[in-house]
């Protein structure tokens, strides 16, 4: 059958588009991606928020403690003895205590001077002692993934600091929690389907000594073995 398409028709070619988009075919659904760290990192406004460093919990956990209280920083004669009060003021003074590279009397003499020269070591070991002395920093240190930003304090910036001592406690609590747990003593077994078995073969193998069982009672009969 012969058909006369009429001059006015282009040759060109033509796409068909629908409700549904072109050729019928439904429209990319667009996604739009949101990175957010509201739901991984902490962001401290107030002293009365827990994990600011000025923060006071209501049963005075650290009205008991000392400088000398803090591992790992040595503290010369009546220094060590005097009051912890508040994170802030104990990292103020362990990080000048921590240094090496001054004398003791140069040590003395900024704390009478009131220098602040922040150390993030000895933040960690201050937190290491909230962690273990006041529930409410417990929770605060267990429950927080990161810190996103912490409050100047008397004009200065601990935000970094706060977060490498953060993040340094954390790492140091994962380890020892993974240390502590016990080998496992005694045989182990694994479930596996009957092609499994063509897999198996009892025997040593390297400091593994195998059983393959199908039944109960060769489970049973094995482990009294």
């Amino acid at each position: 059958m012969l058909r006369v398409v009429p001059p006015t028709i282009s040759d060109e070619r033509v796409d068909a588009k629908h409700a549904r988009g072109r050729e019928g075919r439904r429209p990319k659904v667009k996604v739009c991606k949101l990175d957010s760290d509201c739901f991984s990192a902490v962001t401290i406004k107030a002293r009365t928020d827990r994990g600011h460093l000025q923060y006071a919990c209501e049963d005075d956990c650290f009205g008991k403690l000392t400088l000398s209280d803090i591992q790992g920083i040595s503290f010369p004669g009546a220094y060590g003895r005097r009051p912890f009060r508040d994170l802030w003021s104990a990292w103020k003074t362990a990080s000048i205590f921590v240094r090496t590279d001054i004398s003791v009397p140069q040590k003395i003499q900024y704390v009478k001077e009131g220098v602040v020269v922040l150390d993030a070591a000895a933040l960690c070991e201050i937190l290491r002692l909230a962690y273990n002395t006041c529930t409410d920093w417990t929770e605060f240190l267990c429950a927080t993934r990161r810190i996103a930003a912490h409050p100047a304090i008397e004009e200065n910036s601990i935000t970094e600091f706060y977060r490498v001592a953060f993040e340094k406690l954390k790492q140091d609590l994962k380890e020892e929690s993974q240390a502590a747990r016990k080998v496992k003593q005694g045989p182990i077994g694994f479930a596996g389907p009957e092609t499994a078995w063509l897999l198996e073969k009892d025997g040593p193998r390297g400091s593994l000594i195998t059983k393959a069982v199908t039944t109960y009672a060769g489970l049973r009969d094995a482990l009294a073995g």
